[in-house]
């Protein structure tokens, strides 16, 4: 997980559902991944919702090789992965009533999910369409805003970079079982979505 300071704000991420070690080529992964966005006060260090700014930021999935160094693979290779790349951010929860403007005063990981600060990205209908040994990568970008830093620019292609994850190695094979044994945050996370109406296939 990396993490970039922006002028008032600390930027990271995170793989709320990882992606199998092992997938058949061509076929949607499945749970699909999704990242978790964690956005704190750079003095505080309290999370925050960072709804004010979610129409600025996105993120961008990309395939590197099994050691995950240097240069994606895909892009450039438009044939090797496929589906959902991009994205905007979406609030972890619909805040209740019941807290000060409506929101929970801190953001605690022992809070259940529904009650806690965030956002979050899902990557459905992702495929990786040939054999081989690959890691995942995802970039939370930002394009424009007032928290733009002085003397920054968007990169060239797309935004400026906030913040990386990167999967473990991944193994693309036919006729292969999927192995995704998903952790215990990993399925609270995969419940959570569900109990908010998303519609998310479980392994064949």
């Amino acid at each position: 997980m990396a993490s970039e300071r922006s002028q008032e704000r600390t930027y990271s991420m995170e793989f709320a559902i990882p992606p199998p070690r092992t997938i058949r080529i061509g076929e949607d992964i499945t749970p699909p991944l999704a990242v978790r966005v964690r956005i704190r006060d750079a003095i505080s260090d309290l999370e925050i919702s960072g709804e004010d700014e979610l129409s600025y930021l996105f993120v961008a999935a990309a395939l590197y090789d099994e050691g995950g160094g240097g240069a994606p693979i895909a892009p450039p290779d438009s044939g090797l992965i496929s589906g959902r790349l991009s994205g905007s951010l979406e609030l972890l929860n619909e805040y209740h009533e019941g807290y000060e403007d409506g929101r929970p005063p801190i953001n605690d990981d022992s809070m259940p999910l529904q009650l806690q600060q965030g956002s979050f990205a899902l990557f459905s209908s992702l495929r990786i369409n040939r054999p081989g040994n690959y890691r995942i990568g995802i970039t939370l970008l930002r394009v424009g805003g007032s928290r733009m830093p002085p003397g920054r620019r968007p990169r060239s292609e797309g935004g400026m970079s906030l913040a990386e994850v990167m999967s473990e190695p991944i193994s693309v094979q036919s006729n292969v079982p999927i192995e995704c044994p998903l952790g215990v945050e990993a399925r609270e996370f995969l419940y959570h979505l569900r109990n908010r109406g998303y519609d998310i296939p479980s392994p064949s």
